[in-house]
């Protein structure tokens, strides 16, 4: 019955030396961090801008409100939007993006360039991201598709541009933090539209999710502080503000009829009137 008994198992292959062990282990973690790395990364990134959820934003400014101690809040903001004024600028948009790596936020992002770029100086273009400003500056680089000196120059006479980590500009607006909602009422058709500008979802470098966009025109003067005209709030995550038809909305002749009717007009009396 010989015949019939199992084959004798194969000898087990001698184990390998500890060196050999050592630098196999040293390739897997090299092979990971290389190829799967940068997942990693932005599945951490990505957590993030979902547990981060803003507080302590203001009121949202509305029309015909004064932008009062902007100062405090933004050196950097209002330092721009006085010298603008001085030099005869009508108008200061100041646009909000999402977080940084939202397709929106990137469009956005590369809208206002263009439009600074091209723009007499009639407008100042101020773009708040809620990132760092080292951040804010490399997004807009990879939304504008351009780096370097021809980059620093070509929208820098009527462009600013705050990375505001903190939030302080988007509390002094009031820019709102929304809910799940916002994120979900946007449409396929929109998310195809900015796909086909080659603007899509990128890693995050900044924000939360539940951070909304906005933009606010404010009409400026030298005889007052800055107004604001115009205010854009989106519908969902994915809408993105027409800044060209916000500016045409907000006419900056209507500050000169505020002015002229804050002042109190005394007139002396007639002679017929006291007769």
């Amino acid at each position: 019955m010989g015949f019939l008994s199992p084959p004798p198992p194969p000898p087990a292959p001698p184990p390998l030396p500890a060196a050999a062990s050592a630098i196999s282990a040293i390739v897997a973690v090299v092979f990971a961090f290389v190829f799967l790395g940068e997942w990693w990364s932005r599945i951490f990134y990505e957590v993030l801008t979902v547990l981060w959820f803003p507080l302590g934003r203001g009121a949202v400014k509305k029309v015909d409100d004064v932008l009062e101690e902007l100062e405090t809040v933004s050196p950097e903001a209002f330092a721009r939007v006085e010298a603008a004024t001085e030099a005869g600028t009508a108008k200061a948009v100041f646009v909000f993006t999402r977080h940084l790596g939202c397709p929106c936020a990137e469009a956005t992002a590369a809208r206002v360039h263009a439009l600074a770029a091209t723009n007499s100086r009639e407008v100042l273009y101020v773009l708040v991201m809620p990132g760092t400003p080292e951040a804010s500056r490399a997004y807009l680089e990879h939304a504008t598709k351009k780096q370097g000196p021809a980059f620093a120059v070509s929208a820098s006479h009527n462009l600013l541009l705050v990375g505001d980590a903190a939030g302080k500009l988007y509390s002094y607006f009031g820019v709102p933090v929304t809910g799940p909602m916002h994120m979900l009422k946007s449409s396929s058709a929109a998310r195809a539209a900015l796909a086909a500008e080659g603007h899509v979802n990128t890693t995050p470098g900044g924000g939360s999710r539940f951070q909304s966009a906005a933009a606010f025109v404010a009409l400026l003067s030298k005889a007052k502080r800055p107004v604001v005209g115009a205010v854009h709030l989106p519908d969902h995550a994915l809408d993105t503000p027409n800044v060209e038809q916000l500016l045409a909305s907000a006419k900056a002749e209507t500050i000169i009829e505020r002015i002229r009717t804050s002042f109190t007009m005394v007139r002396a009396p007639s002679t017929t009137a006291m007769m």
